[in-house]
């Protein structure tokens, strides 16, 4: 008996996280850096209330 099995793989660039990050937090600036011999990137982010730092994480995790 033969099983076809077939997948749908979506392959997202680092860019592209990135960019939806960017477009969902709206960062007044982001710095792109080395931390601990990896990529990494700081962004500066105005928050108006404690109760918006859940959501503006859960865009980027």
């Amino acid at each position: 008996m033969l099983i076809e099995v077939k997948m749908l793989i979506i392959i997202v660039t680092a860019g592209e996280i990135i960019s939806r990050v960017i477009d969902g937090i709206k960062p007044e600036s982001v710095y792109f850096s080395e931390q601990d011999g990896h990529r990494g990137a700081i962004m500066v982010v105005e928050v108006p209330d404690a109760s918006a730092i859940l959501s503006i994480l859960n865009l980027g995790f």
